[in-house]
């Protein structure tokens, strides 16, 4: 109970100092400018159609063509002719009744224009028969692009497949691929809707097409590396993700591309990313001024003494401190993620940027406040140790400034340094450095698993896992205290 009170007691003391009511105001404030920063940036409405776009690209085209028929005869000018009039009619009938689709715009230049090519260049006279097939063939495509549904398209291509690999134009192994490609457009609708939902879906399509390969091969060409069990289990919880998210069209918000897609979310996503940086660096601040002045600044003052004098053992009292310290972090590390998820939610319109993960082969998703509160939290490991650095330079040399200086001076320099080491080259000691396992979101919650296992630019950092760098800050924290304990219990004051 009397340990407790002394707790308390430092609780108290570090309340009332005027550097943590400035950093707390500062921490804040950093909550606010970031948010009024986002909001200041001009609201970007999702567009589901560049349909003026197209229509201008359009008209350019069909002058274009205008031009080149002129310059053409015989066939190569008839073809020009055609394609006039189909553009032609697609203007005078309405761009939006036509083209309301993707997939109408891929079934325009990749079918009816192939195809009616062959029409123009088949001799008629000679080969009437083939000629009367394509020609109703052409009139086929054309009554789907005209009338056809999405399922239309999609069995049109998986006839053509068929054929060709029948005609034995296409091997058995690219008609399975290409059997399974049309079977997974149909599955998500990829192509169904507009441009914008094409380029996303078939995005994760083509990331889970990727993963895939990747599991199957168990090589990484990127680094010329046979992946890992673990890293094989990684894709595979990352393939469920990614259907999840093409089921439900939830598309990632943290890729620039998909801006337009939902740009809510991803100013939400950015808010995050900033708003946990930048207050969590003005609260570590705070928490090494603490700590590396809770020892000197109390010795400087004569204050240390009256604590020495109580029956409190020493260690007792530095302990106190270091609770105490902690305490405070932990709850000024709430208040301010809770701070930024009101500020954020008014703001941003309660946009949502939950993070989806894999549980038990199961897809489960977190919440935005929720992902945001431990985006938070996952960032005071790395901020205890340098508080217990702090503590342990206070210790021994006795002197406020240095111990600030030197603490906060390794706060802000180690990253830049590892950084800049990790451009030269992958370096085995890197791993075993405290600084480089204090990101733990990206190890706890990370946003592109296939990424972080076919593309990671620093392998080395990479294999490191959650287990490994709780261990390198745990042995790190004991080692520190060791010092410091050591230090305050011996040295005369």
């Amino acid at each position: 109970m009397k340990f407790f009170k002394l707790v308390i007691n430092e609780f108290i003391k570090i309340l009332k100092r005027k550097s943590t009511i400035i950093f707390s105001i500062l921490a804040v404030l950093s909550i606010i400018l970031t948010c009024f920063l986002l909001y200041r940036n001009p609201t970007i409405t999702p567009n589901y159609s560049t349909n003026t776009d197209d229509i201008n690209d359009i008209y350019n085209i069909v002058e274009n063509l205008k031009i080149q028929v002129e310059l053409k005869d015989g066939k190569e000018k008839a073809l020009l002719e055609e394609k006039i009039k189909i553009y032609q009619y697609i203007l005078d009938n309405g761009f939006d009744n036509i083209i309301n689709a993707h997939y109408k715009k891929d079934f325009l230049n990749n079918t009816i224009f192939v195809e009616l090519e062959k029409l123009i260049y088949l001799d008629k006279e000679n080969n009437p028969l083939e000629y009367e097939k394509q020609l109703d063939k052409v009139h086929r495509i054309w009554d789907i692009f005209l009338s056809g549904t999405f399922e239309d398209y999609i069995a049109f291509n998986i006839e053509e497949i068929e054929n060709s690999y029948k005609n034995k134009q296409i091997s058995k192994e690219e008609y399975e691929s290409k059997i399974n490609t049309q079977n997974e457009l149909l599955k998500y609708s990829i192509g169904k809707y507009s441009s914008d939902d094409y380029f996303a879906k078939n995005y994760l399509l083509t990331n889970i097409q990727k993963m895939e390969n990747l599991i199957n091969t168990r090589y990484n060409f990127n680094d010329n590396k046979y992946i890992t069990d673990k890293q094989v289990e990684i894709l595979k919880n990352q393939i469920l993700v990614e259907q999840y998210r093409l089921e439900n069209s939830k598309f990632p918000y943290y890729i620039p591309e998909f801006l337009e897609m939902n740009p809510d979310s991803h100013y939400m996503y950015k808010y995050n990313d900033i708003v946990v940086s930048i207050s969590m660096f003005v609260l570590a601040l705070l928490v090494i001024i603490l700590a590396s002045s809770s020892i000197s600044d109390e010795t400087s003052k004569g204050t240390i003494k009256f604590l020495l004098i109580t029956p409190y053992k020493r260690w007792k009292i530095l302990l106190a401190k270091i609770i105490s310290i902690v305490i405070f972090l932990i709850i000024a590390t709430l208040i301010i993620s809770q701070i930024s998820n009101i500020v954020g939610n008014i703001f941003l319109h309660n946009a949502s940027a939950e993070y989806i993960y894999v549980s038990d082969g199961i897809v489960k998703t977190l919440d935005t406040n929720t992902y945001r509160t431990l985006q938070f939290l996952l960032k005071t490991p790395g901020i205890l140790v340098y508080m217990l650095f702090g503590i342990t330079l206070s210790t021994l040399t006795r002197n406020t400034a240095i111990s600030n200086t030197i603490t906060a001076a390794l706060y802000v320099a180690i990253p830049f340094g590892i950084e800049r080491i990790k451009t030269i080259g992958n370096f085995e000691f890197l791993k075993y450095l405290p600084s480089s396992n204090f990101n733990l979101i990206d190890k706890l919650l990370p946003l592109n698993n296939y990424f972080n296992v076919s593309g990671n630019p620093n392998p080395i950092l990479q294999e490191t896992t959650l287990q490994f760098s709780i261990l390198v800050i745990t042995v790190s924290i004991v080692l520190l205290c060791i010092t410091a304990f050591d230090s305050f219990n011996k040295k005369d004051i």
